[in-house]
């Protein structure tokens, strides 16, 4: 196929393309605008929180996120070392030092790892949880719902409680997705919780994220300090280091229309992951399995193979124009994070050496699957 099948682009329509240029016509294309207040609302309405501000990416939405929960320098954050590296930058942004924490089988935080690192090497008191080896407040755990895999929040929101740590939730690949039981939405059970808009999730704005909260004082918090910190907007008055991270009106107005159609776009993925699992099949190979405790969006598409065979296909599918990817570099074996604690780290490194992402996008038709397939 000469064309190249893309990991995962963006679906655009008629609607996206007619309120980008409403957008620029009405001249307001930076950071105010009525796209912005009305793409907040609707994200807080979907997603049944109390409110959400907008920023212009993820990584500026977990930064902000973070500093929100009062992550301060010199504290420790608990993260997984298996996920994007935006993850874990803003850790040190502020700062703070991560602790790298082991994936289960559905790429997410493992849960019982988490509670034996929390019940044997660190303590608790009235001033906060404490990690034994350093002698540093443990102030914030990370939650990242990999591949839109819901990680296990409920209980792992559960145990920071006791322990007065705060859980920001990293739902940048799996807005939509859904814990079933408790019918809660991935990025709603923890403190805060950020999303991505980024061309190559669910729905894009071409860029851009959000943090949405029950906490409307943290979410005001955040607004604030995305915006320069304007303690006097007329004067010019800033009593806080600010950031120039707020989204813009033309960015929001794309993602409102999108996020009009994400149940349309998660079934599309959801059918188009069921035809690629057929396909798969008929060549000795599979998907990972999804968490049975959770409503996927099926944001990306990862196949398991033998560590000893997977450089091998990648350079098959890449030298024939399937943009197939690697499982990211563990986050704690970068050279700048090597210093940092990390705890029995195992399933990640046989996730990393076991796996495969496959083009995924909502676009997808049949016979790209196919072709990409019978290369395999």
């Amino acid at each position: 196929m000469s064309k190249v099948i893309p990991l995962s682009e963006p679906n655009f329509s008629k609607e996206d393309r007619k309120l980008l240029l409403e957008s620029f016509d009405s001249t307001f294309i930076s950071s105010s605008g009525k796209f912005l207040d009305k793409f907040e609302d609707k994200i807080a309405k979907m997603t049944r929180s109390e409110c959400c501000t907008l920023t212009t990416n993820g990584t500026s939405a977990i930064h902000l996120g973070l500093k929100a929960l009062g992550v301060k320098e010199g504290d420790e954050v608990i993260c997984p070392s298996l996920t994007f590296i935006a993850s874990i930058n803003p850790i040190l942004y502020l700062n703070a030092s991560p602790i790298f924490m082991d994936s289960d089988e559905y790429f997410c935080m493992d849960l019982e790892k988490l509670k034996h690192f929390l019940t044997k090497h660190t303590y608790t008191n009235k001033m906060g949880t404490f990690n034994k080896i350093t002698k540093k407040r443990i102030s914030s755990l990370i939650l990242v719902h990999v591949w839109g895999n819901a990680g296990k929040a409920i209980e792992i929101v559960r145990e920071c409680k006791k322990r007065k740590i705060k859980v920001l939730e990293d739902a940048t690949e799996s807005l939509g997705t859904k814990i079933k039981k408790e019918n809660l939405y991935t990025g709603t059970i923890g403190d805060v919780g950020c999303y991505s808009f980024n061309g190559n999730k669910i729905i894009t704005a071409g860029g851009g994220g959000a943090v949405v909260s029950k906490n409307k004082n943290l979410i005001n918090k955040i607004k604030f300090w995305s915006t320069q910190s304007k303690s006097d907007p007329f004067n010019y008055i800033h009593n806080e280091l600010g950031f120039n991270y707020r989204l813009s009106n033309m960015q929001a107005a794309i993602g409102l229309s999108q996020l009009k159609r994400l149940r349309k776009i998660i079934n599309q993925k959801k059918e188009l992951r069921k035809y690629t699992e057929k396909a798969l099949h008929s060549k000795g190979y599979k998907l990972y399995e999804l968490p049975p405790y959770s409503d996927n969006n099926c944001w990306l598409f990862v196949m398991k193979c033998k560590s000893s065979e997977r450089m091998k296909l990648l350079n098959k599918l890449n030298s024939n124009n399937v943009m197939a990817r690697p499982v990211w570099g563990l986050c704690h074996k970068q050279r700048y994070t090597k210093q940092f604690q990390s705890f029995e780290i195992e399933k990640s490194e046989k996730l990393l050496k076991e796996s495969i992402c496959l083009p995924s996008s909502s676009g997808l038709t049949k016979a790209q699957i196919n072709f990409y397939v019978n290369l395999l």
